[in-house]
């Protein structure tokens, strides 16, 4: 069962918290046998919190995947996606604004972006003036600062994400560029309106709790993976299912047409495949349809329940 986290922690016990969930992440990385397609369902995960955060829609079609990366497509209207993917030098966002909205895919030819780099140029000049602190902490402060001077006049919350995950959780391999938004999303706390020090407390929570997430759905791959071995072992002929697999666990959904291609096979033969995976238990029918059918594996995450910060367990799929 998932909790709730220790609302009794102090600042130096959440950082620790927040720093040793993302050292766990990176080293269920190296470890894990479902990285490939753990790594590619986080980025997705990310994606859609900021876009959550936004308030823009951001449909399935809007997600591109391309072996171990996640992008969006031109017609995606979360602002600002080009950062996500994008890696820009910390000494550069503090320092240069140009480079900063050029990263963040602000063109110069914007009808506000003298008053822009304007505005970065004092954001920048006011970070100068805060007192040192240990990453995760210090991207608190700048994306909070961010927030209260808003120097882009629209999109400023979600571009304060960005740049405070780029400063903190994304030195990590764990974050993909919203792993912070993820957390925040489950906080239900007026954090748009704290002070810098209470944002600092939920912005080190979030980071635990986005963390969580990552982890608890790795939890919830690594068991179907097992499971799914398991059934296929059983068969004489596993044929094209052990494939199968692979392919719709780096996918959020397959269909016929993906498969054929991806295993040079007929038509009939790539349906025939897919609902031999469904009769195992292997895939999910999405649509409910009679043709132009999708499939998913029965894997979700627990991106709408508190997860407690510090260890995480459950693993139902």
């Amino acid at each position: 069962m998932l909790l709730e986290p220790d609302k009794g922690l102090s600042l130096l016990e959440r950082y620790a918290s927040a720093q040793a969930c993302l050292e766990r992440i990176e080293e269920r990385l190296r470890l894990s046998p479902v990285s490939d397609s753990w790594i590619i369902r986080m980025a997705s995960m990310e994606r859609r919190a900021l876009s959550r955060i936004d308030g823009l829609p951001l449909e399935q079609a809007d997600i591109k995947l391309h072996r171990r990366t996640v992008s969006a497509s031109p017609f995606a209207l979360t602002r600002y996606q080009s950062a996500v993917a994008n890696f820009i030098k910390l000494e550069t966002l503090t320092s240069d604004p140009y480079a900063l909205l050029a990263w963040l895919g602000i063109d110069t030819e914007h009808e506000h972006y003298i008053g822009m780099v304007d505005g970065v140029s004092a954001w920048q000049d006011a970070i100068r003036t805060l007192p040192y602190s240990p990453p995760l902490l210090s991207s608190s402060y700048l994306a909070h600062c961010w927030q209260k001077l808003r120097p882009l006049g629209d999109g400023d919350i979600i571009a304060s994400l960005l740049i405070g995950d780029r400063w903190g959780a994304g030195r990590w391999k764990g974050s993909q560029g919203g792993l912070t938004a993820l957390g925040l999303i489950r906080s239900y706390q007026p954090w748009k309106i704290m002070s810098s020090d209470d944002f600092g407390r939920v912005w080190l929570e979030a980071i635990s709790q986005g963390a969580a997430v990552h982890l608890d759905l790795e939890i919830r791959l690594r068991a179907y993976w097992a499971r799914a071995v398991s059934v296929i072992e059983q068969r004489k002929k596993t044929g094209s299912l052990h494939a199968l697999v692979m392919l719709a666990m780096s996918n959020f959904r397959i269909d016929s047409r993906q498969v054929s291609r991806s295993f040079d096979m007929t038509a009939a033969g790539a349906i025939k495949l897919l609902s031999n995976a469904t009769d195992l238990g292997l895939l999910i029918e999405q649509t409910g349809q009679s043709s132009y059918r999708s499939y998913s594996i029965p894997v979700t995450a627990s991106v709408d329940r508190p997860v407690e910060s510090r260890s995480v367990s459950g693993t139902s799929i």
